[in-house]
């Protein structure tokens, strides 16, 4: 019953957006000039799930006030393995600071496993005087989202993310809904009136752009030699402490969120306490994994 009522929910929402839709003149701009940004950002991928956080930014020339967004992102068809289940949820509701009068369990969430959507959906904020304005060229944080898959990933897994941009089979497109120039009627903003853009990882373009993330599994080191890295947090740089001691060649790699291997060694084993990475990286999340012979362990640190 508890699914059912979710779907219910959610269903209800998607019926109230596209009644909103057709009473806003269909795929006409109430106003010129009016632009939203969308933006995909902040993913953390673990064993068996990813958060990210979808971001809403009014950069026209139009002076828009926010009513609501029912949106989708689709993921590679490699992303859950054989047998596994998948569920989104909402880790982060909108923040009434930046929209107040949208509730405090106003997104919904849901994986359609057939066509491979993430999507959501909220109830619209009511009349225009109520909704809160969207300052031009501010990066609101939507909302965050997470999806877990009931079976973990693989070793270095890969996959993808990227808004939807085609409606066939039922997937569903991203619209945000607003209330233009003062305007008392909602409009939509979307890639079928040409005041769209999506940005995922700093690509624009109303083809939508696709992330590659790798998925690295937390697998302890072999033996009794588990290692830490200090400091974490780090500011400039940080080492690896261990026990090896040994003659052997280790391999570091150190990965970025989104996969990317963004620096490689090798050392002997015995030496690996005397190297101090990360004093050119970017403030971040980054994954360092170490491999000796059969034995690896994954290592997450914070650059401030």
């Amino acid at each position: 019953m508890k699914k059912n009522y979710a779907f219910t929910k959610f269903t209800t929402c998607l019926i109230v957006i596209l009644g909103l839709l057709s009473t806003s003149n269909g795929h006409a701009q109430m106003c010129v000039g009016n632009q939203i940004t969308l933006t995909l950002d902040n993913i953390v991928a673990t064993e068996n799930n990813i958060e990210y956080d979808v971001f809403l930014k009014n950069t026209g020339v139009t002076s828009l006030k926010f009513s609501s967004y029912g949106g989708c992102i689709l993921y590679g068809n490699n992303l859950l393995p054989l047998g596994a289940t998948g569920t989104l949820e909402v880790v982060d509701q909108p923040s009434p600071l930046d929209f107040p009068g949208i509730g405090s369990a106003a997104v919904f969430a849901q994986h359609m496993p057939g066509t491979r959507q993430l999507r959501w959906s909220c109830l619209p904020i009511s009349p225009s005087t109520a909704a809160p304005l969207l300052a031009f060229n501010v990066n609101y944080k939507f909302a965050r989202f997470r999806f877990t898959s009931s079976i973990p990933w693989d070793l270095d897994t890969v996959s993808s993310l990227v808004f939807s941009t085609n409606s066939a089979g039922g997937v569903v497109l991203n619209v945000p809904y607003v209330y233009c120039n003062q305007n008392n009627a909602v409009t939509g903003i979307s890639l079928l009136t040409g005041n769209l853009i999506l940005n995922i990882g700093g690509e624009s373009g109303t083809e939508g752009a696709t992330i590659n993330f790798r998925l690295l599994s937390n697998v302890e080191m072999v033996g009794n030699s588990p290692m830490i890295a200090f400091p974490n947090p780090f500011g400039e740089g940080f080492k690896l402490k261990s026990d090896l001691n040994s003659t052997d060649v280790v391999t570091l790699k150190v990965y970025d969120m989104l996969g990317k291997v963004i620096e490689q060694r090798q050392v002997i084993a015995s030496e690996l306490s005397k190297q101090e990475l990360g004093n050119s990286y970017q403030s971040g999340l980054y994954n360092v994994m170490v491999l000796q012979g059969n034995q690896q362990q994954t290592i997450r640190v914070i650059k401030k």
